[in-house]
This record gives C-alpha cells, sequence and structure tokens, in this order.
C-alpha cells in the first residue's frame, strides 16, 4: 500500500490490534475492529489529510496468518501511507474488551502465537 520512498508528513508508532468487543447479554459481540492506539492515531491524522495526501500518513500493520481479508480492504480504503508487514509465521495481535452490567469494562491484549506450551 505505501511506498517507502514516498514522503511522510504523519507516522505513527502506534500497534494496530484487531479487537473483539463482548457485550452484556442480549447484545451480541462483534468481532474483527480496528484497533489500537496506531490504528486511531493514523485515522485522526488521515481525516485531516485528503487523497493524495492521504498517502503521507504512515503507519505499521503487522499482518499475522489470521488477517481477515476484509480488514485488507478496509485498510487499503483510508489510501493511507500503511506499510503492512506480512509475518504469516505467528497470528496477528488482537485484543478483548468485554463490557459487563453498568458498562463496566474489562480489556485484554495478546500476541498470538501457534504455538503451544
Amino acid at each position: 500500500m505505501a511506498n517507502p520512498t514516498s514522503n511522510v508528513d504523519f507516522c505513527t508508532l502506534g500497534m494496530f490490534i484487531i479487537d473483539e468487543i463482548e457485550f452484556a447479554p442480549p447484545k451480541p459481540p462483534v468481532k474483527d475492529i480496528v484497533g489500537g492506539a496506531g490504528s486511531y492515531s493514523a485515522l485522526g491524522a488521515r481525516i485531516f489529510s485528503p487523497s493524495p495526501e492521504s498517502r503521507s500518513v504512515g503507519w505499521f500493520v503487522d499482518c499475522g496468518s489470521d488477517f481477515p481479508d476484509e480488514l485488507r480492504d478496509y485498510i487499503a480504503s483510508w489510501d493511507s501511507g500503511a506499510l503492512i508487514r506480512e509475518t504469516p509465521d505467528r497470528l496477528t495481535t488482537r485484543g478483548w474488551n468485554g463490557y459487563g452490567e453498568n458498562e463496566h469494562r474489562g480489556t485484554y491484549s495478546r500476541r498470538r502465537s501457534r504455538r503451544r506450551i
């Protein structure tokens, strides 16, 4: 998506995470949601950078072997300077957000590995 020799006006080193969000019943969970500070800072910079300047918004997306094609298309639609790094020997970093009674929130984030311990 990004040309490494292009001009970069903004770059975030924050993480890209795929979130799963669970709510108190009866609301169903949502999965494969773009998350992480890197994603949201890139989105903020992208909002103020219309195309073709949007390609000067640099950020990293580490894609494991389980990376959903739908998210690749979604990220491409931003027309940003995302540097997609393929890492097929591991799974994508994912996070979990849970909302219980009175919208009490719990979180968990981990880099998933195929190795069993």
